[in-house]
């Protein structure tokens, strides 16, 4: 953590709430992050998959 800029014991409690805060937020967003790759990688498999039987039955 860097320096306390909030004065006294109700500083020090506001401060570590805050940093918990944007932990939690660092953690939710590297969530979403990691789930947008998996949706990205379902859409590309349907895509796949449809355009290989749009060729399959053309023969």
């Amino acid at each position: 953590m860097t320096k306390n800029y909030l004065k006294g014991i109700a500083g020090d409690s506001i401060n570590y709430n805050l940093v918990a805060a944007g932990f939690n937020f660092k953690g939710l967003l590297r969530k979403i992050k990691e789930e947008e790759e998996v949706l990205w990688l379902e859409i590309l498999l349907v895509i796949f998959i449809r355009q290989k039987t749009i060729i399959a039955s053309k023969y």
